[in-house]
C-alpha cells in the first residue's frame, strides 16, 4: 500500500503563482519524510522527492477553474512498500525501506497539519520563505543537467536553483541563465545513462 492524497485549495490569489504551491508544498512534505529517512531527502524540480536519487514521493498541483472561480488541487503520492520488480527499486524506494517502524497513520498525522501550516505561511508571507530551503534541497544544484520535454532536447546547463515564481534556473554554456517554468519537464544529470536520445 501507497498514500496518495489531494488537497484542494480555493485560494484568491493569481493563478499564474501555482507553481510555487508545488515548491512549497514539497519543501512540507520532505521535512516530515526527513523524520523516517536516515538518508538524505533531497528535492528533484519540479515535483520529485528523492532519496539516494531514487523517487520516494511525487507531488502534481493542477489549477481548475469553475465559473469566475479558480482553484487548486495537490496531489500526492508516497511510495510506502519498496517495489518488488528489481528494475523498479534502481529509481524508486519506498518508506518501509527507510525505517522499519514506518507507520502511515502517523505519517498522515504528521504531515497533514504541517503541510497546512506550510500553505498558511505560503499566503500570509509569501514565496520568498520557501524559495531558499527548497534551493538547499535541490539534488540537481550546481549540476550540469539535460532537460526534456516529451522526450525532445530543449535545453542543457549547470543548475543555479529556483526563480521568484518557481521556475528553474539553469546557465548554458554561453553563461546566460535560462529558466524553466514548470510542465512537462523531466531532468537528469547530465551523464545518465537513460538520457533519451534528442530527435
Amino acid at each position: 500500500a501507497n498514500i496518495y492524497t489531494s488537497i484542494i485549495l480555493r485560494p484568491g490569489f493569481d493563478v499564474r503563482r501555482a507553481p510555487q504551491i508545488s515548491i512549497a508544498a514539497g519543501v512540507a512534505v520532505a521535512e516530515t519524510l526527513e523524520q523516517y529517512c536516515p538518508d538524505k531527502v533531497q528535492l528533484k524540480w519540479p515535483n520529485d522527492i528523492v532519496v539516494d536519487s531514487r523517487k520516494l514521493c511525487g507531488i502534481l498541483v493542477e489549477s481548475k477553474q469553475r465559473g469566475e472561480r479558480w482553484h487548486v488541487v495537490i496531489g500526492i503520492g508516497v511510495n510506502v512498500m519498496q517495489p518488488q520488480q528489481e528494475a523498479l527499486r534502481e529509481i524508486a524506494t519506498a518508506c518501509n525501506a527507510q525505517t522499519a517502524d514506518f507507520s502511515c497513520t502517523s505519517f498522515v498525522a504528521q504531515f497533514l497539519p504541517h503541510l497546512d501550516q506550510a500553505m498558511q505561511t505560503f499566503f500570509k508571507q509569501g514565496f520568498e520563505v520557501f524559495q531558499g530551503a527548497y534551493t538547499a534541497q535541490m539534488r540537481d544544484l550546481n549540476q550540469p543537467v539535460n532537460l526534456f520535454e516529451r522526450g525532445k532536447l530543449i535545453g542543457q546547463g549547470q543548475v543555479l536553483g529556483v526563480n521568484s515564481m518557481g521556475g528553474l534556473r539553469v546557465q548554458d554554456a554561453a553563461g546566460q541563465e535560462q529558466v524553466y517554468l514548470n510542465g512537462e519537464i523531466s531532468m537528469r544529470p547530465e551523464h545518465a545513462s537513460d538520457v533519451p536520445q534528442t530527435v
